[in-house]
């Protein structure tokens, strides 16, 4: 009899085991799925906030007289693309000046450390105004977006349709992303796309952005990351690319507030099984740091978004496959994907032991 109970105890704690491994790929498959629908409902969500809030678009070329030269370089031999944004040419010192009869004649203005939009009389400006800045070929490169505080004087003024002048409440740049073929560091053909969204406190006359999107890190910068992995415990693998914003007349902390990072990766680059393990690093002049980074869900196109929260600003930024080195060293199974179902496999282990204890307690008497 005792044979038999040792045997049933040791049956028992075998399947537990085994167990173990099947309920870990069905969690983690559960927390995909999650993460995927959870993303859905947030661009859900978004989509209907910004379809709430009632908006004016300005299409402003890089032609007119309001607005300076904006140009787009792409290069497939080098796997580069290049978006130059210069946004002085939307600011006015004073009252601004016609423009071309066949251009929108929107200006911005600093007041005592604030921003203010221009717009021609009998415009109808309602919250939000969306300033489209498009290149020489008339391609949008760009987006400025001004959510507008109306003061009680403006308001006045609209009633009597006379306002032109609109108070700024936020303001950000949205550059538009491009997909691009980038190589990654196992020599894989891959697509790839990436954009900034800045938030901006003002702009000066010289204000520009030139974002360069690749797959290419400076030595000096790749070693910077490399040191910063090792001290988060994290073991850099697959590099799948690079997006560097250099600025003028916009200095971190100062006209620029935050940004949001989007990179938007192929499946295949990531694995469902590493979907945690993505990670957006920024550098800038000496210090680097391993962004806030979450996993956006899937666009129309099936590549895979993930974004980085920059509150330090503008500088170079890669998104990397970084997996923690104590998931590395063990490598069954995901432990924390396991928190679900470890209370109910500890109780069918103790009500084992205590049946064959009890039986081998009566084999004895």
């Amino acid at each position: 009899m005792r044979n038999k109970m040792f045997t049933f105890l040791v049956v028992l704690l075998i399947t537990a085991i085994l167990a173990v491994p099947i309920l870990a790929k069905q969690a983690k498959d559960m927390q995909y799925t999650q993460y995927t629908d959870d993303a859905a409902k947030g661009k859900a969500k978004q989509f209907q906030t910004a379809a709430q809030l009632s908006a004016t678009e300005f299409d402003v070329s890089s032609g007119s007289s309001v607005f300076k030269e904006v140009k787009t370089v792409s290069s497939k031999k080098s796997e580069k693309l290049r978006h130059n944004i210069k946004m002085g040419g939307l600011l006015a010192e004073g009252s601004a000046t016609d423009a071309a009869e066949d251009t929108v004649s929107v200006k911005m203005e600093k007041s005592n450390g604030k921003m203010k939009l221009r717009v021609p009389q009998g415009q109808e400006v309602k919250e939000q105004a969306r300033i489209k800045l498009k290149d020489l070929s008339g391609e949008e490169v760009a987006e400025i977006i001004a959510d507008l505080d109306l003061l009680d004087s403006e308001e006045n003024r609209i009633e009597k349709g006379q306002a032109s002048l609109r108070s700024i409440k936020s303001l950000r740049l949205v550059s538009k992303e491009k997909q691009v073929e980038v190589t990654d560091s196992k020599g894989n053909k891959r697509m790839m796309k990436a954009n900034v969204d800045v938030g901006l406190n003002y702009m000066n006359e010289d204000s520009s952005l030139d974002i360069t999107t690749n797959n290419e890190l400076d030595a000096e910068v790749a070693a910077r990351f490399d040191n910063l992995a090792k001290k988060n415990k994290l073991r850099l693998g697959n590099r799948g690319g690079v997006m560097k914003v250099d600025k003028i007349g916009l200095k971190n902390g100062a006209e620029v507030k935050d940004a949001k990072i989007t990179f938007k990766v192929e499946p295949e680059w990531v694995g469902e099984e590493n979907i945690n393990n993505v990670r957006i690093f920024r550098y800038d002049e000496g210090y680097s740091e391993v962004l806030p980074t979450e996993f956006a869900g899937i666009d129309e196109e099936g590549l895979l978004v993930f974004e980085g929260q920059s509150s330090n600003g503008l500088s170079t930024f890669a998104v990397f496959m970084a997996e923690n080195i104590s998931d590395v060293e063990d490598t069954s199974f995901d432990f924390k994907a396991l928190k679900g179902f470890l209370l109910p496999l500890l109780i069918i282990v103790t009500v084992g032991a205590a049946f064959v204890g009890s039986m081998m307690k009566k084999e004895h008497k």
